[in-house]
């Protein structure tokens, strides 16, 4: 886990794969009932799980419409799109050619040996003076990806703040390169 310091909520959510084996997930949520109402918890989870679903159909109708096999297909993210693509790639029912991750974090790194279906490659650029997603988390989720055997590499870029700059970029794009030959 990353210590990212002082919570603004306490809210947990729990990401597990949909009971009928598709590419589907639950989301269950717990919180504080000080702080939430059990109306807005299940709101909040609902959306989650919402756009984890969406961004598994957007895939697959984009590989439908290009005539494509998964691994032919890499996921770009940055910050929240990183921890999208580090969450839905590798529980993907088919391998995907890689994932691109740019100042982001893995969600629930936990779980993800259990959940993990594939194992696609995976590099993330990170800057040192993030003030917004911690270098420690690409650390964490570098660590996490390798022991459930992905093959994972980083680039932490000293001083950079949080973004992506033209090391980060040219290290994404030889990865992409590589992968989508």
């Amino acid at each position: 886990p990353v210590d990212t310091g002082t919570a603004r909520f306490d809210l947990v959510f729990e990401v597990a794969d949909d009971a009928a084996g598709g590419d589907g997930m639950t989301v269950t949520a717990t919180a504080r009932t000080d702080m939430f109402t059990a109306d807005t918890t299940q709101w909040i989870a609902d959306e989650l799980a919402q756009s984890m679903a969406l961004l598994n159909t957007f895939l697959d109708q984009v590989l439908a419409e290009n005539d494509l096999k998964a691994d032919r297909l890499a996921l770009v993210g940055f910050s929240q799109g990183t921890m999208m693509s580090l969450h839905v790639g590798p529980r993907r029912t088919q391998q995907l050619a890689g994932i691109v991750g740019f100042s982001g974090a893995l969600i629930w790194p936990e779980k993800l040996q259990a959940e993990i279906r594939t194992k696609p490659p995976v590099v993330l650029a990170h800057g040192t003076a993030d003030e917004v997603v911690p270098a420690a988390a690409t650390e964490s989720a570098a660590k996490a990806l390798s022991a459930a055997g992905i093959d994972c590499r980083v680039k932490m870029i000293p001083g950079m703040q949080h973004g992506i700059d033209g090391s980060g970029a040219a290290f994404g794009a030889e990865f992409l390169t590589k992968v989508l030959r």
